[in-house]
């Protein structure tokens, strides 16, 4: 059954009329399987989100692509408030075989002349050049202009692609941009990335008007003006795992957060987003059995603290948690006693403690605390409050270090 979404709410003490779903907002990262073909029983399952990110899948067929309009129409009676994304596109990369009319001269090459690999069964295009911005744009608005399904574009972030170029398999490569024979200097392939994702989130914009929801993954501020948000990829992994690709504080990650979910479009979808740490195999489907597959998505749903963790910091802002196994396997069904807490919605801002935590109070009465500490805080509240993760009542908390605590107010 979809969670209850009451009507917006006004304003209390600093805060400005609300309205969309109530806290905790919970996306799903690519796992939503809406399709043509989905099942009363599919439905039901995504509904429980707020927000599918990469959840629409497109038909082939002009048969198929109303009965796709009919799902996405029952989908949201089931959840009025939900907030459904095609995968439009990978901003870097594509699958040659699903894009036979892609320009031919539009792909990556090295200084010798050949294609460059991308995520595994992709390959490297190239961004510098206008015919591929005007090809990306015009594939990624499909989904909005044929079926009226909100638009996802991945892999924004604002520098050239670098971490995806023959990701799988290590081999080293060049880059010929401009097809001079000569390897291109990084900081010029930057600076022609950025443009051109620019470039791409302008054109989107203008193909599928002003009232479209249109979300990327990890786009540069340069780009907020046309967006309604964004996805921060794998940000709470950045504060704890010492291999992480890009090591964050969690103060910067918080600050970040904030950012986004207050200056882009409404609806503002920005999503914080955290992985189970737990890495498995490229293309783990194809290449284990169930079994170690099972094993191995069992322990990344187990791992609580962790989602605790992000869930909270979260909380602190006004955007959306979604929380899986690895971005290499992302959007597993995982759902948490903690995402069916009522908290209603923010009475203020998230406040910094003496401690060193912050909270942040809620409606229903609710108060929220995330620890990014390396040693436990105690919270004490002057009415009896439970909390949600481990069922204890009273007016004293332990939260310990890098972790997050839901506390509801006992009538």
């Amino acid at each position: 059954m979809a969670r209850h979404h009451p009507p917006a709410l006004e304003g209390i003490g600093s805060m400005i009329a609300q309205s969309g779903p109530p806290y905790p907002r919970i996306a799903n990262c690519y796992g939503g399987r809406v399709t043509w073909d989905a099942t009363p029983g599919d439905i039901a399952q995504w509904a429980k989100y707020d927000l599918l990110i990469g959840g629409v899948h497109m038909p082939a067929t002009g048969e198929q692509g109303a009965r796709l309009k009919d799902v996405v129409a029952e989908l949201k009676i089931r959840n009025p408030g939900i907030i459904a994304t095609h995968f439009a596109s990978s901003a870097p990369y594509l699958h040659p075989e699903r894009n036979p009319d892609f320009p031919p001269d539009g792909y990556l090459l090295t200084a010798d002349g050949r294609r460059i690999d991308g995520w595994p069964g992709t390959v490297m295009i190239n961004l510098a050049r206008a015919e591929v911005i005007e090809y990306m744009a015009v594939h990624s608005a499909q989904a909005k202009l044929r079926y009226g399904v909100d638009v996802f574009v991945d892999c924004m972030g604002p520098a050239f692609d670098s971490w995806a170029c023959n990701i799988a398999t290590g081999v080293p490569y060049t880059v010929d941009a401009n097809g001079d024979g000569v390897a291109d200097d990084p900081r010029e392939l930057d600076e022609k990335w950025l443009a051109g994702k620019l470039r791409l989130a302008k054109r989107i914009r203008e193909l599928i008007g002003d009232h479209a929801v249109f979300m990327d993954n990890q786009g540069g501020r340069e780009t907020a003006g046309w967006l309604n948000g964004i996805l921060l990829e794998d940000y709470i992994d950045y504060t704890i795992d010492s291999d992480a690709p890009t090591l964050k504080t969690w103060r910067e990650v918080l600050e970040d957060y904030l950012w986004w979910s207050g200056n882009c479009r409404q609806p503002n979808v920005t999503t914080l987003q955290a992985s189970s740490g737990v890495k498995p195999p490229f293309l783990m489907w194809k290449n284990l059995p169930i079994s170690e597959q099972k094993e191995i998505w069992e322990k990344g749903r187990s791992l609580l603290r962790r989602m605790r963790y992000g869930l909270a910091t979260a909380l602190m802002g006004d955007g959306y948690w979604s929380y899986d196994l690895h971005t290499r396997a992302r959007g597993q069904d995982w759902w948490y006693a903690e995402y069916d807490a009522r908290l209603g919605y923010p009475v203020g801002p998230a406040v910094m403690r003496p401690d060193g935590a912050w909270q942040r109070e809620f409606d229903a009465p609710a108060l929220v605390v995330v620890n990014p500490n390396d040693e436990p805080v105690t919270v004490t509240v002057s009415r009896r409050h439970r909390c949600v993760s481990f069922g204890q009542t009273g007016t004293s908390f332990s939260v310990p270090a890098r972790d997050g605590l839901l506390l509801l107010e006992q009538g």
